[in-house]
């Protein structure tokens, strides 16, 4: 109901016992890790003889809003279990981008709180903040006035930002993410596509970063709550599935980019 699991055909005759489950940020398509043939992150570890599962999260819409960060927990648990009964292995490793970061954390706090943090054998972070007391661009725009009127409007779709009730719009998100780097993504295509007529190239990334998503009006309040109490960098500061979570205490290997 929450995601749908993708699994890759292999390019080797072999490959490593223990698969990769690849976990993007709720607020993208999944396919910016295969854009293409030189980009495909999916491609190279094919390449690289590993066997690679990939999620994609479901387009929320009204009725999905109470969705919240454990329902994503509860669902990527099933998709790591499916990962091992397919591959016959004890063992997943973890690799979740910006939320998807946040999200395989938390899973990892539960696991460790039933008892199952065994069948996690590593784990990876790209761009994934689980401190937001760090110093890191997207803290500027924080502070509890707007935290609290985000909520606010997300759980009752008052604001034109909202396409539904219940539902934060993607492409809000969009616009967050391109303040973050003006010179990048604002500025040069005012100058040369606005001003100038230019027509603009084709540019796969800047496609997916245009195909939106929607958030659920839970798992929006959620991440606001994270931002405001910064509830993993101390023991129970964040309740999953019922367990509350302390990231001390998962051992497991772990790489962050």
């Amino acid at each position: 109901e929450v995601l749908e699991l993708i699994q890759y055909r292999p390019m080797t005759e072999q490959q490593h016992a223990v698969p990769l489950l690849i976990v993007p940020p709720q607020l993208n398509k999944y396919y910016i890790f295969d854009l293409n043939a030189k980009k495909s992150f999916v491609q190279y570890c094919l390449k690289q003889q590993i066997q690679v599962f990939m999620v994609s999260w479901r387009n929320p819409d009204r009725a999905q809003r109470e969705w919240g960060l454990s329902s994503y927990v509860q669902a990527l648990e099933e998709a790591m279990d499916a990962c091992r009964s397919l591959c016959a292995a004890e063992q997943v490793n973890l690799l979740g981008a910006c939320a998807g970061g946040l999200t395989i954390a938390a899973l990892q706090g539960y696991l460790q709180a039933v008892g199952r943090l065994g069948q996690v054998a590593s784990a990876t972070y790209l761009v994934s903040l689980l401190d937001s007391q760090l110093d890191a661009t997207p803290l500027l725009f924080v502070d509890e006035e707007g935290l609290e009127a985000a909520k606010r409007l997300a759980a009752t779709g008052a604001a034109l930002m909202l396409c539904q009730q219940g539902v934060l719009d993607g492409r809000e998100m969009a616009r967050v993410f391109a303040w973050m780097r003006p010179n990048e993504l604002i500025w040069p295509f005012w100058v040369n596509n606005y001003l100038l007529g230019r027509q603009p190239p084709p540019n796969d990334i800047l496609y997916w970063n245009n195909d939106n998503t929607r958030l659920p009006a839970a798992l929006h309040g959620d991440l606001l709550d994270f931002f405001k109490f910064n509830p993993l960098a101390r023991p129970g500061g964040l309740e999953v599935c019922g367990h509350p979570v302390d990231l001390a205490q998962v051992a497991v290997d772990s790489f962050s980019v």
